[in-house]
């Protein structure tokens, strides 16, 4: 499978495993159905913090045009109004710019959240989800080398391994990954997410918390050398 950019390409291999197969077939599936093709982290020296700010505060500012938002840089806090937004009876009900402005409001807080990672997010608009088989709680794990490919959290909300890494006190909507799709993320390099080891655990066990999905779930691979300066996915060829 090769995941083309506006100026370079990475070829992914899936592993033989039946999971990541089906993986393979669900992104098979969904290739002509790209959606947020620009959620590209650390793999462009024109996007820095302030750049990825002031498209946050353009799309603030026209979503403030139909619903009041907070003036905050507490990207926890911003997190919890996307989710707010997110629940069909508004989001559903909002003028389609508005829509368009909620997505890219979530991207650049993950951009943001993301500064010094170095990742790319490849999405589908509307994908099927299938529930993740209990056996699969043995894959998730925070120790990919740079090249690997994993299925994405498909979820709208913060697992409990984000709750941890953000020191978030006010999330309202958490959801740790119990199913998957096609959405897959490369990782070259993890910033905030780290193994699960006994900080965690003790963390865990302080807040009284069963620790679940924490990490992510290899499928495939590629190179590990990232491309450079791109910009944004443009197809998926088989």
């Amino acid at each position: 499978m090769r995941l083309n950019f506006d100026n370079n390409f990475i070829d992914i291999i899936p592993y033989e495993d039946e999971f990541s197969k089906a993986w393979y077939q669900e992104v098979f599936n969904n290739k002509d159905n790209l959606w947020e093709c620009d959620r590209i982290y650390g793999l462009n020296d024109e996007v820095t913090y302030d750049t990825i700010y002031e498209k946050l505060q353009k799309s603030v500012g026209i979503i403030k045009l139909y619903e009041d938002l907070p003036n905050t840089k507490n990207l926890n806090e911003l997190h919890t109004h996307f989710e707010r937004m997110m629940e069909p009876e508004f989001f559903d009900k909002a003028p389609k710019l508005i829509q368009n402005h909620i997505i890219k409001y979530n991207v650049n807080i993950h951009h943001l959240e993301s500064i010094n990672s170095k990742r790319i997010v490849c999405s589908f608009r509307n994908p099927d989800k299938f529930l993740l088989d209990e056996s699969m709680q043995a894959r998730f794990n925070f120790n990919q080398k740079p090249g690997t490919v994993c299925i994405n959290y498909c979820h709208v909300g913060k697992p409990m391994y984000d709750i941890y890494h953000d020191n978030d006190s006010i999330a309202e909507k958490i959801v740790n990954q119990s199913h998957w799709s096609a959405d897959f993320t490369i990782i070259y390099n993890h910033d905030k997410h780290k193994p699960f080891d006994s900080k965690a655990k003790k963390w865990c066990v302080n807040n009284n918390i069963k620790p679940r999905s924490w990490g992510l779930i290899d499928v495939g691979y590629c190179s590990p050398i990232p491309p450079k300066n791109i910009k944004k996915i443009t197809n998926i060829a088989f």
